[in-house]
């Protein structure tokens, strides 16, 4: 598992059987080898699992600080039915 940090806070998370993580270029590749099926047998297809999070200064990143603003503006309210039933 690699976890890479922005600030103090989990910026990228990566897993796999296998992490190799370059600092310098920060450049990683993940295998996923086989897992371990219960009953102990080897069971194909081991997956990895990337969570990404976009660089800051990018359009990408000022979408998704967009989308969590308009998010956090979102307030629950409270109703005691489901709605018109049509």
């Amino acid at each position: 598992m690699v976890r890479r940090l922005r600030g103090e806070t989990i910026g990228d998370e990566i897993t796999g059987t296998i992490v190799a993580y370059d600092n310098t270029t920060e450049v990683f590749s993940v295998l996923g080898g086989s897992h371990t099926a219960a009953g102990g047998k080897n069971a194909p297809g081991g997956r990895v699992r990337a969570v990404l999070t976009p660089r800051e200064g990018t359009p990408a990143a000022a979408e998704a600080a967009s989308a969590a603003a308009a998010a956090a503006g979102t307030q629950l309210k409270a109703s005691t039915s489901l709605g018109d039933k049509k």
